[in-house]
């Protein structure tokens, strides 16, 4: 688990200068992209982690 004490300004300037995405996107935002995760973890619509099928990335 990554935990991390950061101001807004701090934020910012890691999005603007930084090469990996904020702690809070490393897990979360990537295994959202995946209905094996919204089967598995029965993730639906109203939930915090839901992702519409229509705004998940689709690469092939």
């Amino acid at each position: 688990m990554c935990r991390m004490l950061v101001t807004e300004e701090g934020l910012v300037q890691r999005l603007q200068t930084g090469t990996h995405p904020p702690y809070y996107l490393c897990t979360n935002a990537i295994v959202q992209q995946f209905e094996e995760f919204h089967s598995a973890y029965d993730i639906a619509e109203g939930d915090d982690m839901y992702l519409a099928s229509g705004s998940r990335l689709n690469v092939w």
